[in-house]
């Protein structure tokens, strides 16, 4: 079984709760997981914790979001655990 939020009668539902609905409709935990990875680095990027304030990126940083983005984009469309 495939899993998309395009059914939802709310379309403007946030990315937190989107998530966590792919999550009861079945979607792999670990995909679950790398979504929520890639919505939190989208956050830290975009609200910073004070006026002014840079958020340092490191290498390692770009190269954890990156490897969760494939993995997301490899599995999808995203079927329901099996077992």
């Amino acid at each position: 079984m495939q899993h998309s939020l395009a059914d939802l009668k709310e379309p403007n539902v946030p990315l937190f709760v989107g998530i966590n609905l792919l999550r009861q409709r079945g979607v792999d935990p670990w995909l679950i997981s790398c979504l929520h990875q890639i919505r939190s680095f989208g956050n830290w990027m975009v609200h910073p914790q004070g006026p002014g304030q840079r958020r340092r990126v490191e290498v390692a940083d770009v190269l954890a979001v990156l490897a969760s983005l494939q993995r997301v984009l490899a599995d999808y469309p995203w079927e329901q655990e099996k077992g």
